[in-house]
């Protein structure tokens, strides 16, 4: 049985596999759609191995990440570091920043696709936004709402 640390970082890195599949295009989670033995050959892995990766049990070989990485569109040296092979020091490379998502992206990575609920979305965004930026302005009122 893996250790606890081992078995955060293995789920840590399933779930980052499964978000960078997803954004790949690869259906992951529809188990009719085909998507996990497709990723499994793009990638050069068993459909075993991936269904062991995407479930957050295991953690590829890191032979096997030079064709996960091209399969899912990222750096090798990114999944070096979320595999816990390698640290971003140890690469000597500055971690690259992420573009910022927009709603859309998120309503897309959620599986929101009618557009009336990705109006709800950007409502609620805003609302949250709205109570975020007043607590910042009014501490106090923050935390009397907060204690309640």
């Amino acid at each position: 049985m893996p250790s606890e640390p081992t078995a955060d970082l293995a789920r840590a890195f399933g779930s980052y596999v499964k978000a960078a599949a997803k954004r790949r295009g690869y259906a992951v989670d529809d188990q009719r759609s085909g998507a996990k033995a497709r990723l499994a050959a793009d990638s050069g892995m068993s459909p075993a191995a991936i269904s062991r990766v995407l479930s957050g049990t295991s953690l590829p070989h890191p032979t096997q990440l030079e064709g996960l990485a091209k399969a899912l569109g990222v750096p090798v040296s990114e999944l070096l570091v979320k595999a816990g092979v390698v640290s971003e020091e140890g690469l000597g490379v500055q971690p690259t920043p992420r573009p910022a998502l927009t709603l859309d992206d998120i309503a897309e990575s959620l599986g929101i696709h009618s557009e009336a609920n990705i109006e709800l979305l950007r409502g609620l965004v805003r609302t949250l936004q709205q109570v975020e930026s007043d607590a910042t302005t009014h501490p106090s009122e923050g935390r009397s709402v907060e204690a309640q």
